[in-house]
C-alpha cells in the first residue's frame, strides 16, 4: 500500500495522471486498509485531474460476499467498465458473478460471444456496446502466443525469423491464423 500512499501524495491537478491498478480488487476485497484506499482514491482523484482504472481477471472477485465487505461501492464509483471476451461468460456461477453487477442476460451474451484480443464490450450509464478496436494483422505482433508467455513468444518469433529469412512476417502471421 505504501506505493499507493505515495501516488496519492504526489498527484497535481495540473499534470494528468493515470493510475492502473491490476487486480487490485483483490487487495480491495481482502484488506480493510486497500478497500478505505480504493473508495478515497475514486471518490478524490477527479479533482487532481487523475483517474484509476481497475482490473480484475475474474468476475467473481467483484460480488458481494454477503459478509460486510462487500465491493457494491467501488463499483457504483465505475461509470464505464470493460469487459474482455469470456467464453465461459454463459456458465451458471460466471453468469450469476455478470448479474450481480447489473448486467443483464444479453450484455453477458455479448461478453460471450466476443473474440479475444480484438472484441470489447463497454458498460457505461447510457448503454452497453461491443466494439473492436480493428488492430488487423498488427496486433498478431503484439500479443503472446494462447499458452505461452510474451518471452517464450518473443523467442518463437526469433525461430521463425531464423528460418523463414526475408519472408519471416508472412510465416509469423500464417502461423497466428491471419491469412490475407
Amino acid at each position: 500500500l505504501y506505493i499507493f500512499h505515495r501516488v496519492g501524495t504526489s498527484l497535481d491537478a495540473r499534470r494528468p495522471t493515470f493510475v492502473g491498478a491490476d487486480e487490485f480488487f483483490l487487495l480491495a476485497a481482502k484488506s480493510e486498509v486497500g478497500r478505505a484506499y480504493c473508495m478515497e482514491a475514486l471518490r478524490t482523484y477527479r479533482k487532481y485531474n487523475a483517474y484509476m482504472t481497475i482490473a480484475t481477471q475474474d468476475a467473481n472477485d467483484l460480488v458481494p460476499s454477503g459478509r460486510g465487505d462487500d465491493l457494491a461501492a467501488i463499483l457504483n464509483s465505475c461509470r464505464t467498465r470493460v469487459y474482455l471476451p469470456n467464453p465461459a461468460a454463459l456458465e451458471p456461477i460466471q453468469f450469476a458473478a455478470y448479474l450481480e453487477h447489473g448486467l443483464n442476460s444479453r450484455e453477458v451474451r455479448e461478453i460471450a460471444d466476443a473474440i479475444p484480443q480484438r472484441d470489447y464490450v463497454v458498460r457505461q450509464p447510457d448503454g452497453t456496446r461491443r466494439f473492436n478496436l480493428g488492430l488487423g494483422p498488427e496486433l498478431a505482433f503484439m500479443t503472446p502466443i494462447t499458452g505461452l508467455s510474451m518471452t517464450e513468444t518473443a523467442d518463437r518469433l526469433r525461430q521463425v525469423k531464423a528460418e523463414a529469412g526475408e519472408r519471416w512476417m508472412h510465416a509469423w502471421l500464417r502461423m497466428r491464423g491471419v491469412h490475407q
